[in-house]
């Protein structure tokens, strides 16, 4: 009865310490119900709060992140970047794709919004003006805004 006991006993720590999670990697981030993807798969674990990285954004330069917000503006050109909510108006967080190659479309104005991609410094700049626009005259182009931090994003997802 006593080597049953023992027994079992160190058939269930084994089978424990095999079902502890150790040496397996988090699982990626779990997109909630309704989601429409933009581009890209996002792969990170959880978000990092715009609030933190706004309050020391040195500490994240070049660090791949997730960020979730509700979208307050989006580019009227090409849909090259999106403002969050900061709960600032007046410093909402940027989402910015430099090279155009990532873009949102119109339909994610307004909407909450996952994003994965590595915060960046500005480089300064001439304004950005978008092709076809306000070619004769430059106060009739669309200016891109040039914050100093911003995400690069490399995916996107919003709620429907």
């Amino acid at each position: 009865m006593r080597t049953s006991l023992v027994i079992g006993l160190l058939v269930i720590s084994i089978a424990s310490l095999g079902c502890s999670g150790k040496g397996r990697k988090s699982a990626a981030w779990t997109a909630p119900d309704k989601i429409e993807v933009i581009d890209g798969e996002i792969t990170a674990e959880k978000p990092t709060s715009i609030q933190k990285i706004m309050e020391d954004p040195e500490a994240y330069v070049g660090k791949t992140l997730l960020v979730e917000g509700q979208v307050t503006g989006r580019c009227q050109g090409s849909g090259c970047w999106v403002s969050l909510d900061t709960g600032d108006p007046d410093n909402p967080f940027y989402v910015k794709s430099s090279d155009h190659s990532f873009t949102f479309p119109a339909a994610v104005e307004e909407k909450h919004v996952w994003v994965q991609g590595v915060l960046n410094v500005m480089q300064p700049t001439a304004p950005e003006k978008h092709e076809g626009e306000g070619d004769d005259d430059p106060e009739e182009g669309h200016v891109c805004p040039e914050p100093v931090y911003f995400l690069e994003p490399q995916a996107a997802v919003a709620q429907k």
